[in-house]
Order: C-alpha cells, then structure tokens, then sequence
C-alpha cells in the first residue's frame, strides 16, 4: 500500500469502521494481513498522532487555581460539591477531577509503536475508534512498579484536542467539596510531588489530586 492511500485511510480510522479494531472486518488488507496492527496504516497513523506532541515550552496553564480557603477547582462555582474519581498506582492514592476524564473503560490491548519503546510509553490504544498514547503512571510519576496480575481499568484523560491513556487499580467515582481539601505534604517521588495540586480526604483517605494539565504535558514528553 503506498503512503499516500495510508495516510488517507489513517485520517478515516479505517481500522474502526471496516478493520478488527472496532470495525466489520470488511477491508480486503486482513486478507493478507491477520491484524491491523500489522498494516502501515497504523504505523502512519501512529506517527501523525505522536508528532503533534508539543515541545516543553508548550506547557499549558494548570487547570486548577489557588482560591480563597485552599485550592479548588477555578471558576465561580468553586464553592460547590465536584466529582473526583480516584486511584492506586504504584502504592499511591491518586485523583482527578471527573470533567477532565474521557473514559474509564476495562483493560485492551496495547498496540507497540516501532522504535518507540520506552519504559514510560506503552504504546497505543483505540478509544472510541481513536488511537491514543498509552503511558505507565508509575514510572512518569516515580513511583514503584505496578503489580501487572492485579485488576486494572484504562482511564483516558484530557479532551478533544489531547488525550492520554494509562491503567489504575481501584478507580472509583467520588463526591468531594472545598472543605475536602488541604495543602499538599511532601511526598517520596518529586515527580510526583510537581503534578499534586491538593490533598482531598475521602473515605477515611487522604488522596493526591493530580494537575491534569501538568500530567498531560508530563505523558506527552514521555514520548520525546
């Protein structure tokens, strides 16, 4: 297949409407090809969605601000109860705002991007028909190792523009409001000290609210 009807076939997602990745498996490649993971339309899709990673000047503003009383989602509504849903990921209670997340779906598979192998960048994985950078939180965050055997949930955060994926154990959704929130204690990764934002304090708990604009900025130079 040349180039150039790859790279037409990567901008329709062929491998999510007529390939095996969410498709009818009607394209006449899986004729010579048994997944789409082994066509070069993916491999060109893979590369067009990594090149759009910005440099580490592009670190947006955080999408949490310091209000009066501690720190708490920005906007005039900062006052209001808010969902979190929160996480363990190598021994660490995490959080994130819900509005931020994309999906919370069950374990996929992991497609490897050549010459991309690292130990921070999984590969990728389809999201509503969508190819999206999968990351181990564990090492971007310092953290130790996940335990691969245990139960894990793919959460994918971010919006239309940028989003990520990696995989959490215990992912639950929570209610929080301001009263919830403290100021961040020193922690044992400094990498992760840099993306916490506040301590919220939820089932008896106290759980790391991550930056998610921070993280995201984070996963994607994980891919430099």
């Amino acid at each position: 297949m040349k180039r150039e009807e790859a790279r037409a076939r990567a901008d329709r997602r062929c491998w999510a409407t007529e390939g095996v990745l969410g498709g009818d498996r009607s394209c006449p490649e899986l004729a010579l090809r048994a997944h789409c993971r082994e066509c070069n339309v993916l491999v060109v899709a893979a590369h067009q969605l990594l090149s759009r990673v910005p440099s580490d000047d592009a670190v947006t503003e955080p999408a949490l601000s310091l209000v009066a009383g501690g720190v708490g989602p920005s906007g005039p509504d900062s006052t209001q109860p808010f969902s979190v849903i929160t996480f363990d990921v190598g021994g660490a209670s995490l959080a994130l705002e819900t509005r931020r997340v994309v999906e919370v779906g069950t374990r996929r598979p992991v497609c490897r991007v050549p010459h991309r192998a690292s130990p921070a960048f999984l590969g990728l994985v389809n999201v509503q028909g969508r190819l999206e950078p999968c990351f181990s939180l564990a090492v971007v965050l310092g953290l130790s190792p996940d335990d691969e055997d245990a139960e894990r949930r793919l959460v994918v955060v971010g919006d239309e523009s940028r989003r990520c994926a990696f995989y959490a154990h215990r992912v639950a959704l929570r209610e929080a409001d301001q009263a919830l929130l403290g100021d961040p204690p020193a922690t044992v990764s400094a990498a992760l000290d840099t993306h916490v934002r506040a301590i919220i304090r939820l089932a008896e708990r106290p759980w790391s609210w991550l930056d998610v604009d921070r993280l995201l900025a984070s996963l994607e130079r994980a891919l430099a």
